[in-house]
């Protein structure tokens, strides 16, 4: 709720803002400086915009599925390009025995006789190798 209530006071703002520069530039006479840049820009976006009717003009139906196939080719292409790398790598975070990288950190699902272990665990291990005896 809150991000729409910001786009929304941004809005009001600027089209507050304006209103107000163009009511200051008709009071004064003065052509602002974004009058002047839309003045020389708007050739440029006519042009534009008659290349793209034109070239609009050309699709038929036949080319216009043309065009949707090379497209979709290609999303489908970036797709699985993206799988590929999610699938390499997780295969290069996994060790030979199938352990994850960050359990091998964490000491996860690897028991190893050396270093410091509490006396139940000692007495667990014990225990064990007397049974396996």
């Amino acid at each position: 709720m809150t991000p729409t209530l910001i786009v929304f006071a941004a809005s009001a703002l600027a089209i507050i803002a304006m209103v107000a520069f163009k009511s200051y530039e008709l009071s004064t006479g003065k052509r602002g400086i974004l009058t002047r840049v839309s003045d020389k820009t708007n050739h440029r976006a006519r042009t534009s915009y008659r290349t793209v009717r034109l070239y609009i003009s050309y699709i038929n139906k036949r080319n216009g599925v043309l065009l949707l196939q090379f497209i979709l080719d290609h999303i489908v292409w970036l797709i699985r390009k993206v799988q590929r790398r999610i699938h390499t790598h997780i295969e290069s975070n996994q060790d030979m025995r199938g352990y994850n990288v960050l359990n091998l950190i964490k000491g996860k699902g690897i028991v190893k006789k050396r270093g410091a272990v509490s006396f139940f665990l000692k007495q667990v291990g014990e225990e064990e190798e007397l049974k396996t005896e």
